[in-house]
């Protein structure tokens, strides 16, 4: 029902005029009919309802001429006349074919009257049948229509909030995205290419702004991003989270593969690199559209026909591999895709939340919005529908959740003011929101000069020893970013050649929100009396039994030191100020001698190590609280030989 609507109708409506036999017998009444039926095979529908009008008037029980007005209402999308030849005809007689009673339920879903649509499709259900495509298409009436009807009944709470001037134009504005720390607003504008003329199909260009959040939290006005923007179209951008990696759909180019191609840009001292088509195998000579970045960058989804599609267009995957090529992309299989279309993927920082735009699933009808979940590497869960009002019987287009997963971004012209499409905003509901997800941000430095440094940095699950994202630091500013799903402890390890190495421990357990950190890092030189915490060696309580997840830390201690052979370093044990100093004297000692002796089996030499154990008597944080004696009991290392 959902899928090619005017193709089924024209089909229905097709086998009804083909038969030789009207339902009237009045030879002029036939005449106006045959004539309008030629008019409307020529497009001329005004000219073919005047003759209808005058068939109907000749015989006002003359079934055909109101069911070719119906048609003729439906293909220029006025719904309440079509409705209304219908409901006539039925008047007529009742019982004259259930392809009447078909076409009109599909004439209330469309009108949104979903109780009235499933109630007609039932009676249709119960008529006689000759048709098994009728019979298999009334079945999926129903079904819609019930989906339907309850969504409708069941509203979720939706306040869109228009973003305003400096956002939307008077133009279309469309495919909205925020920057990971929702400072930056990324929009494609259609705009007119002259601006003393009418913006036209001939005169309007496709291209992307952003808005910078002001100090008063407000959007300031658009500017044109450059190199990005040129004379064709572009659209349907996608940033990886840590702002480095941009891409998005650009049609009819020179060297494209196909159509609209997938082209990438990345973030350079001087902005934007100059985009490039990003290449086989994800583009072809089919169309490749509306891709969208993993937080780590390593992975895209988006829209293609491409041979092995099942409907008109599906969901498809690529993954960035070890040798920096993307793998063949693979469909997402029928869990997600239909036999309609897909498009507009999203997938949320989280890693496993994609919400996109589909007519091939039950919905409010024409183009909904739905929510997967990723339960594995192959298999997402049943598509959820976002609900009404935020899918309505017209065409959605696509979504946008921040990091939080509280607030979306939807693009929409409902509120018919001439203005075309808008950009608002809005809470998402409960029900549709992801794994909740936050970030840390800062800036690299060197702890002397305090210049910016380009660093590597690694972001390790600490529970799997799972390599999650490797990015760098921008080499101009020092700035990073990390996205963090909730549901896991995290190791951060920065590294640069000549300097000490640094760790973070970030632990969110199943915290359902966490105000996003903010964390500027400073390396030492490699050099004389330079320490480092290791803060992902692990104890368990007052004991010096080291536990598993330690020995991701100390991996990168062994790398560091393989890499620095001259250097040797003494291991020093801390703790808290509770219980006796005697005590927290032998604790600290054989945590560190722990540390040690695990160090020697990974055959690096006694010569380059020592180790002591402090106690409580050196504290780089209170004793009075609990995340200051947290910070009290550590494990460091510091360089005593070079």
């Amino acid at each position: 029902m959902r899928l090619s609507l005017l193709i089924i109708i024209s089909f229905l409506f097709l086998t009804l005029s083909a038969q030789k036999k009207y339902s009237s017998s009045k030879k002029k009444a036939i005449k106006q009919f045959e004539l309008a039926n030629n008019d409307y095979n020529s497009g001329n529908y005004k000219d073919a309802v005047d003759k209808l009008d005058l068939a109907i008037k000749i015989d006002d029980n003359f079934i055909e001429p109101y069911l070719l007005k119906a048609q003729i209402y439906f293909e220029i999308g006025d719904l309440k006349n079509e409705i209304l030849q219908y409901e006539k005809t039925l008047s007529i007689n009742r019982n004259y074919t259930p392809k009447i009673q078909y076409l009109l339920s599909i004439a209330y879903f469309n009108n949104e009257q979903y109780k009235a649509s499933l109630d007609i499709c039932k009676e249709a259900q119960q008529m006689e049948i000759k048709s098994a495509r009728l019979e298999r298409l009334i079945e999926n009436g129903i079904e819609a229509a019930q989906v339907a009807l309850d969504l409708y009944e069941h509203p979720v709470p939706y306040n869109p909030k228009n973003l305003g001037t400096n956002v939307n134009s008077p133009y279309d504005d469309y495919w909205p995205m925020l920057s990971t720390n929702g400072t930056r607003l990324y929009t494609t504008k259609n705009v007119p290419i002259r601006q003393d003329i009418p913006i036209s199909r001939k005169n309007a260009n496709e291209d992307f702004f952003i808005n910078f959040l002001t100090k008063d939290s407000i959007w300031g006005p658009p500017r044109s991003i450059t190199p990005l923007n040129t004379r064709t179209n572009e659209g349907a951008p996608s940033i990886s989270a840590d702002g480095q990696t941009f891409v998005f759909t650009a049609c009819n180019r020179k060297d494209g593969f196909g159509k609209c191609d997938i082209y990438i840009a990345k973030r350079s001292k001087n902005g934007w690199t100059r985009p490039r088509n990003i290449g086989a195998p994800i583009n072809t000579r089919n169309l490749e559209r509306q891709p969208s970045l993993s937080p780590d960058g390593k992975t895209i989804y988006f829209t293609s026909d491409r041979p092995g599609t099942d409907g008109l267009e599906d969901i498809w995957v690529s993954h960035l591999q070890k040798n920096k090529k993307w793998s063949n992309p693979i469909n997402l299989g029928d869990s997600v895709n239909s036999d309609g279309m897909e498009w507009a993927p999203f997938i949320h920082p989280d890693g496993r939340t994609l919400y996109f735009v589909s007519n091939g699933h039950l919905g409010m009808g024409g183009l909904d919005i739905f929510k997967a979940t990723r339960t594995n590497d192959t298999t997402w869960s049943k598509p959820m529908n976002l609900g009404y009002p935020i899918n309505t019987v017209y065409d959605e287009q696509s979504l946008f959740v921040s990091v939080s997963g509280d607030l979306a971004l939807i693009a929409s012209d409902r509120a018919h003011d001439n203005n075309g499409l808008d950009i608002y905003s809005f809470e998402l509901p409960q029900a549709a929101r992801p794994t909740y997800v936050s970030y840390v941000e800062g800036i690299i430095t060197d702890s002397k000069s305090k210049l910016p440094l380009q660093a590597k940095i690694e972001l390790i699950d600490l529970n799997t020893g799972e390599l999650l994202i490797q990015p760098e630091s921008e080499s101009e500013t020092g700035k990073y970013l990390l996205c963090l799903p909730s549901d896991r402890d995290y190791m951060i390890n920065i590294s640069n050649e000549g300097y000490m190495p640094y760790s973070e421990h970030i632990s969110l357990g199943h915290k359902s929100r966490l105000e996003p950190l903010k964390k500027d890092i400073q390396l030492q030189a490699i050099e004389l009396n330079a320490s480092v915490v290791l803060k992902n060696i692990f104890f368990d309580l007052d004991s010096y039994d080291l536990q598993n997840k330690s020995k991701l830390e100390l991996a990168k201690l062994i790398q560091f030191l393989n890499k620095n052979p001259n250097v040797s370093i003494e291991i020093s044990g801390h703790t808290d100020n509770q219980g006796s100093r005697e005590h927290n004297i032998k604790l600290s000692h054989n945590r560190a001698k722990t540390v040690y002796n695990y160090l020697i089996n990974k055959e690096i030499s006694d010569k380059r190590l020592s180790y002591k154990g402090y106690g409580f008597d050196q504290p780089i944080d209170t004793n009075d609280t609990k995340e200051g004696r947290a910070n009290n009991r550590r494990t460091e290392f510091k360089v005593i030989g070079m």
